[in-house]
Parts: structure tokens; sequence; C-alpha cells
């Protein structure tokens, strides 16, 4: 079985950046990484639930009757449902991020 490892690179590359970057400015602390990394992993989490909707094919019907109402002849039908073929990515991402934020938010509160 073929294991997909560029989402653990992405999700191992930003928690180095962020922790470089923490000891540049001076300021590492569990609470901090714990607060940056929950910070980038929001937007991944966002993209990757919108992802997720538009692949489970919810807006696929509607997106049909909008252009069966259409007067206008285009030349294809793309379902929206095609467009979220990448969401394991972002979550995936997302996921290992927070799950790190939410560690070091534990090893700060112990």
């Amino acid at each position: 079985m073929k294991k997909n490892l560029l989402p653990h690179a992405i999700a191992l590359l930003i928690v180095v950046a962020v922790l470089f970057f923490s000891l540049l400015d001076g300021s590492v602390s569990w609470l901090q990484l714990s607060n940056r990394l929950f910070m980038i992993g929001l937007p991944f989490l966002i993209i990757g639930g919108w992802f997720w909707v538009f692949s489970s094919g919810f807006f696929d019907h509607f997106q049909a009757s909008f252009r069966a109402r259409s007067k206008q002849q285009k030349k294809s039908f793309v379902p929206l449902s095609s467009v979220g073929t990448s969401k394991f990515l972002w979550l995936t991402v997302a996921s290992e991020l927070i799950g790190t934020s939410i560690l070091f938010l534990l090893i700060d509160l112990i």
C-alpha cells in the first residue's frame, strides 16, 4: 500500500518553521508554540472542510438546477463534487498541526 507522505512533510516543515521563528523572535514557550501552530492550522482546517463539503456532492443538485434554468448552452458541465479531490491533504495537515498544538498546550499545563 502506497502512503502519501506529502501532508506529513508539509506539517513537519511548518512545525520546524514555527519553532525556528520562535527561536528568532525570542519567545519560545510551550504556550506560544501552541498558539502559533493552532492559528496556522485553522486555515488548513477551513479549506479542507470546504473541499469536503464540495466533494460530498451537496451542491451538485443546486448547480444542475441553475444550469437547467439558464438559457445559454455551455460546453460542459463539471460537477462541484469533482473539485474537492485533495481534501485529505488539507485535513491531514490541519489535524497534525492542531494535534501538535493541543499536545504543546497540555505540556504547558503540566
